[in-house]
């Protein structure tokens, strides 16, 4: 196929998934019309928890004291900063949108939401011009690091946190970070792209440029409490128990170390990148299926998890945004739900054959995904076992979120990456569409596994990605033998070149010392 014909194929595949979408909802007759109208309430009536925030309200009084469900965020900000300008565009968010004025406390042994009328935000600072230049990098990211391990009290308000990490004059690093229950990650997009307008007008001198919202997440709560009834929910539980029935509770992925009785939630993550080539292939070959791009990616990811398991019943998870109608999109709060996809891999199918089975998952599964994870747990009532999660421990996230491209007036604006350490599940596999590459990283659990069991796994999903675009066709078998076949070159390799480093560079009996690309470039 020619560059042009690819790039042709490439820009159509945007449209087949709005097709499908569109589709998608032509079959469930939704459209903001069939929705009941969301009544807007008074922000200091208490409101119930939406189905999302009772999740996460009922795993803290299971595990209370975690820092597992903390969204953090950092970005590096040079220039001129005006930090008082910085503290009252915060200030100006937590105005604006109520869940960032929300605690949660129980009344009479049901909680609620309670709005506060004020809410002051302070921006804590951190000078770090005592460090040695040179180190002030980590050291700053240590903080963020230590910030986003603090964990909430949920019954106290703000469930926000701001610091600022001053570098020098001219640099700093400003880390965010919220409660789950209160924000998800469109939220963060929508915090950014916001504060980047109250601050150019805060320096400005005029009003931000923001439009009115439509309504506050508590009239969100309390909608979906009164929608999510009667017949309509008795049809979409009723089809998760047919689609659920019987599922493996467990996924049998090899450990490194035994489950432990009670799961910890210490993680790490491993750094994933597809070049540009395998990502337009894989685009390719979804519009060549009818499909998106996150279902190839999640046929790969299941593959991946049959060459480790030998399991043919393979249950994993995703989110979805959660926000269906134009109402909640320019909404800060906790909107996502978590879908549970269930595919059959029985019978050797070819990687194009299970793009099609993993496809069909896909959409049944979209067409019931208003039916909360809490309740779908409570209604199928799973052993609850302290060691692992239920219904599934792993899951493929693809952000296909615009890109949030920030600018602050007057400052370079930077993305400021660092590891929160935290895995909630055993695996989850985090991507994004970044330019014409995929990439991301796999969070993995520390208690489980090791970070070269976890590497292997990572080249793993690659060549199996490789070969699966290379020759669609190709039994499930047939792709396992390939990857077996790619690690011990790999691993080969990598015996050779120390052998090779050992000879030019090193004598006897001293530690072999590898440049770091040389390295990469054997474990690609």
């Amino acid at each position: 196929m020619s560059k042009q014909s690819a790039s042709q194929a490439i820009a159509a595949l945007s449209l087949e998934k709005r097709q499908l979408f569109d589709l998608l909802l032509k079959q469930r007759k939704l459209g903001n019309a069939s929705l009941s109208h969301i009544p807007i309430g008074q922000e200091n009536d208490p409101a119930p928890l939406s189905f999302p925030q009772q999740r996460l309200w009922f795993l803290e009084q299971w595990e209370p004291g975690t820092a597992a469900y903390n969204i953090s965020a950092a970005i590096r900000l040079s220039g001129p900063l005006d930090v008082r300008a910085l503290e009252r565009s915060l200030g100006g968010i937590v105005r604006r949108h109520a869940a960032l004025r929300t605690s949660l406390v129980a009344e009479r042994g049901e909680p609620v939401q309670v709005v506060a009328e004020e809410c002051a935000i302070a921006l804590s600072l951190d000078n770090l011009e005592a460090v040695a230049r040179e180190l002030r990098a980590a050291e700053a990211e240590r903080l963020a690091r230590e910030e986003a391990r603090q964990p909430f009290d949920l019954a106290r308000g703000p469930l926000l946190r701001a610091r600022l990490l001053r570098l020098d004059e001219r640099e700093h690093v400003l880390v965010l970070t919220l409660h789950h229950i209160v924000c998800d990650a469109w939220s963060m997009a929508i915090f950014g792209r916001e504060l980047a307008a109250l601050y150019a007008g805060e320096i400005e001198h005029r009003a931000a440029e923001l439009p009115t919202l439509p309504l506050q997440y508590p009239d969100y709560a309390r909608w979906q409490r009164r929608w999510l009834t009667g017949s309509r929910l008795e049809q979409g539980l009723e089809y998760w128990s047919r689609q659920l029935r019987a599922a493996p509770p467990l996924l049998a992925l090899p450990t490194d170390r035994p489950r432990p009785a009670v799961q910890g939630f210490q993680g790490a993550t491993h750094a994933l990148a597809l070049p540009h080539s395998l990502t337009a292939e894989l685009k390719l070959l979804a519009r060549a299926e009818r499909a998106t791009l996150f279902m190839v990616l999640l046929a790969g990811f299941q593959a991946l998890i049959h060459h480790y398991t030998g399991q043919t019943d393979l249950v994993v998870g995703t989110d979805v945004a959660g926000r269906e109608r134009t109402e909640f999109e320019p909404l800060i709060g906790f909107f996502v739900n978590q879908l549970v996809l269930r595919t059959d891999l029985s019978g050797d199918p070819s990687f194009r054959n299970l793009v099609g089975r993993t496809r069909q998952v896909a959409l049944a599964a979209y067409a019931h995904q208003e039916i909360p994870f809490d309740l779908l747990v409570q209604h199928l009532k799973p052993p609850r076992n302290s060691s692992y999660s239920p219904l599934f421990q792993a899951k493929l996230v693809l952000q296909n979120l615009p890109p949030n491209q920030v600018q602050f007036s007057g400052l370079g604006v930077t993305p400021f990456a660092f590891d929160r350490d935290v895995a909630q599940l055993d695996l989850v596999l985090n991507l994004a569409e970044t330019g014409d590459c995929i990439s991301g990283g796999l969070e993995y659990n520390l208690d489980l596994f090791e970070a070269g069991s976890i590497a292997r796994m990572v080249h793993g999903f690659r060549d199996l990605l490789e070969a699966a675009v290379a020759q669609p066709d190709t039994p499930l078998s047939r792709l396992g033998s390939i990857l077996a076949v790619a690690a011990r070159q790999r691993q080969t390799g990598l015996r050779q070149l120390i052998r090779e480093e050992s000879r030019q560079r090193l004598v006897p009996g001293r530690r072999v010392a590898i440049p770091l690309t040389k390295m990469e470039d054997v474990l690609r």
